[in-house]
């Protein structure tokens, strides 16, 4: 008779049997966490967004990503067998801001588009999520300086992708444009520009004259944050290189042939990043490079005194490019050099709107997304245009997210780019390393290499998706991006591989970039918040090893064991429910409405898009007031009064749920004011559709009280109404806001009213304008009437 087996034994080969699977289910999230992290960091640069990504959505994609890459990376974690280690005062800490950003967000979608204040908050999130895999997956060395490598090359192509826009794509275009201005205005999406308006010109003065490099970036001034951000990068790892090479053994030197190609390979890479650098015109640049400098040197210590000898080389070099670009701007573009003095006032324009701001939402903020809703009402007379975000990091995350969390947030920056003393370990003493410190030394390699797949493979999915869905131009994006790639791959053990100086010079390159970000760009594009924090988390990472991880026991309780893994599944399912399901649904009916054939089914579609997604008015509201506008104004007599009345309920549904803008209620009196002229060519009651408008464009003025054209519409609608002393008090302010401007797109000159019915008397001088008036001749006209008749 065969022996039994215990069942211990059975249960003990059973529990090692599970651990293993659970091992390699470990490793294989593991792997698919850090290849992820290499895409997205790609994905970040190929399609940057900008501070307008949260209320138009566009960032919602890359924010799914991003809470399903902490979702990855702490179940890994659990699944190996180990197990988080935060303190008590850390999880205060963060369940105070969690539940503070909460509440923000829903007091900022009281008064605006509620969806715009959720994708702020989600954006938030998602950069939380952002840092908190990168602190667990770049842990060691070789994955950190991958990150970088990855990095370098991304500053690389975005610098060979602007050359090539403002030597080859910008002149090609600029052809066509003025070949046909017409067609080419028609092609751009979401731009509103007809020829011969104010729109147009604006659009020419920034297509035509401006040769600013901007890369997949909005704006010029975004790519020079980045790219600072780079050359400092650049700087840092190649005087460890030079460092490391005078000490290297004469046996271990690589071949001349290949010091002379890498070294011609890094030659050429600063080239290519300092000239775009350069035509960026970034004014603020220049002191943030100084600024990344110092703090390089300062936190270097004793070792930046090892390259003393390089110093007088350096400087004469920096000198000799100084002399040469200012040589180049004297004779090319003076206008950077004596246009500065005008470009600071207009920030300080900016800044002192924004504390005006700060006075009235200190506590909860405004909620992200929402700053350019409200910049309106504080604007200074004669301040220039209306702005996105403030142009400075520090009042932007503090204006958005409340001067609570913005000053939390900026102190735990603060904190990690604090130089460290650099404390050599004493072989003596030295302790065993820990579980968590095998991990990494025996993965490091091997993590290393998945990183750098990730952001080649899947970086390269990335834009054949951005291709299928916005038309990113492919072979634009591999003349930029393999020879960046060539470059970097030539020079990477160039590069060095002093960890020291690695993390000290991922903290140099935070601070260069948050120094221009302090008048210049948006923290909130991917493609600048995204490469900081994972700087950060390079930078910082000397400090723990990653996240501080311990090994579980089998007598762990479970609980503690996967509590944080189910915090960031709980964040997904809520984001995938609350932000993902109905933005989706929505923008899918709204593209069939695009389609669709019939009014009525177009109606039909935005009704189904609105309800898809109840906390977004934008577009489907006003596109469906604009729709039943335009059939009342085709409808009989009969028909009218019921049709007008659903598009005013419509408006009123929109103005209710976004009321801030004041776009919004000027969009509205335009409405009313379309309706009450049909109701006059009906012979209706004209006075309903009439008051509504003076409503509506009274409060369009309250919240952008400085709008010359505003107040001049305002004051030619009172004059139909007949209120000709009201109406004159509106004019009178308009003249003299139109005074205090020096901007010549915002004087009533260059200013269009909307007016599909005038006052009696007017009709026979500008009734062959309409609907869109001159400005300043009607107001001449009406200064002349009221002091004729009612003076």
């Amino acid at each position: 008779m065969a022996a039994r087996t215990p069942k211990s034994d059975k249960t003990a080969r059973s529990k090692s049997q599970s651990s293993s699977e659970s091992a390699d289910n470990a490793q294989r999230l593991w792997s698919a966490a850090t290849f992820l992290l290499g895409t997205m960091l790609v994905w970040s640069m190929l399609a940057p967004q900008d501070s307008t990504s949260v209320f138009d959505g566009s960032a919602v994609p890359q924010n799914l990503f991003w809470i399903s890459l902490a979702v990855l990376t702490s179940w890994a974690v659990c699944l190996g067998g180990w197990q988080f280690q935060f303190s008590q005062r850390q999880w205060l800490v963060l369940s105070a801001c969690l539940l503070w950003l909460v509440v923000a967000t829903i007091l900022a979608g009281r008064d605006n588009n509620p969806r715009t204040a959720w994708n702020g908050f989600w954006q938030v999130i998602s950069l939380g999520g952002c840092y908190f895999s990168a602190r667990v997956l770049l842990v060691g060395p070789q994955t950190q300086r991958a990150m970088v490598l990855i990095m370098l090359v991304g500053c690389v192509a975005l610098a060979c992708h602007g050359l090539h826009q403002i030597w080859v794509e910008l002149p090609a275009d600029r052809a066509r444009y003025l070949a046909d201005p017409e067609k080419v205005l028609a092609e751009i999406p979401g731009l509103n520009a007809p020829l011969g308006s104010v729109a147009q010109k604006r659009f020419e003065d920034r297509f035509l004259y401006s040769s600013e490099p901007f890369a997949t970036f909005t704006l010029a001034n975004s790519l020079a944050v980045l790219l600072s951000g780079g050359m400092v990068l650049l700087l840092g790892l190649s005087l460890a290189a030079l460092r490391a090479q005078s000490h290297l053994d004469q046996g271990n030197s690589p071949t001349t042939s290949y010091i002379t190609l890498s070294y011609f390979a890094l030659g050429l890479t600063a080239i290519v990043l300092l000239v775009c650098w350069f035509l960026t015109r970034s004014r603020i640049a220049y002191p943030a490079l100084l600024a990344g400098g110092t703090y390089w040197i300062l936190a270097s210590g004793s070792r930046a005194r090892e390259f003393r000898r390089y110093l007088p080389w350096g400087l004469g070099m920096g000198a000799v490019g100084l002399a040469i670009g200012l040589i180049w701007l004297l004779r090319n573009d003076s206008l950077v050099l004596s246009e500065a003095p005008k470009s600071l006032s207009y920030r300080l324009e900016y800044w002192l709107a924004t504390l005006g701001m700060l006075q009235d939402h200190w506590l909860f903020g405004i909620g992200m997304g929402n700053y350019q809703s409200y910049y309106p009402i504080y604007k200074l007379p004669a301040a220039s245009e209306i702005i996105a975000d403030p142009h400075n990091w520090l009042l932007d995350i503090l204006v958005n997210l409340s001067v609570p969390l913005g000053f939390v947030l900026i102190a735990w920056i603060g904190r990690r780019l604090l130089p460290r003393s650099q404390v050599q370990p004493d072989d003596s003493q030295s302790t065993p390393p820990t579980e968590a410190e095998l991990l990494v030394q025996n993965t490091d390699q091997s993590r290393s290499l998945v990183l750098l797949w990730g952001a080649g493979l899947g970086g390269t999915l990335c834009a054949l998706l951005l291709n299928l869905l916005n038309g990113m131009n492919l072979s634009n994006l591999a003349l930029t991006w393999l020879p960046a790639l060539l470059l970097v791959f030539l020079l990477r053990k160039r590069l060095g591989t002093d960890l020291a100086n690695l993390r000290v010079t991922a903290r140099a390159a935070v601070v260069t970039m948050l120094v221009c970000l302090l008048v210049s760009g948006s923290w909130q594009a991917s493609g600048i918040a995204v490469p900081l924090l994972l700087l950060l988390v390079v930078g910082d990472a000397g400090t723990t090893a990653g996240i501080k991880l311990r090994k579980t026991s089998d007598t762990s309780d479970g609980w503690s064991k996967w509590s944080v893994s189910l915090i960031p599944l709980i964040g997904l399912l809520v984001f995938l429910f609350q932000c993902w399901r109905p933005t989706t649904s929505s923008w899918s009916l709204t593209e069939q409405a695009k389609a669709a054939s019939t009014t009525d089914e177009t109606l039909r579609l935005l009704v189904a898009a609105a309800a898809a997604d109840p906390l977004n008015a934008e577009p489907t509201l006003p596109w469906q007031a604009d729709l039943l506008v335009k059939d009342a104004t085709l409808a009989s007599s009969e028909q009218f009064p019921q049709i007008a009345g659903r598009a005013l309920e419509v408006v009123e549904t929109w103005l209710k749920m976004d009321s801030v803008k004041s776009l919004n209620w000027y969009s509205s009196g335009n409405k009313a004011l379309e309706l009450t002229a049909k109701a006059r060519n009906l012979g209706l009651d004209e006075q309903k559709y009439l008051d509504l408008a003076l409503g509506y464009y009274e409060q369009a003025l309250a919240r952008y009280p400085s709008n010359i054209g505003l107040r001049a519409q305002y004051a030619a609608t009172l004059a139909i109404a007949g209120k000709w002393p009201e109406a004159g008090r509106e004019l009178k302010t308009a003249i003299e806001l139109d005074r205090q401007t020096p901007h010549l797109d915002k004087k009533l000159g260059s200013q269009q009213l909307w007016l599909p019915l005038l006052p009696e008397e007017a009709e026979q001088e500008f009734g062959a304008q309409q609907p869109w008036v001159d400005a300043e001749p009607i107001t001449v006209w009406m200064r002349k009437t009221m002091a004729e008749h009612f003076e």
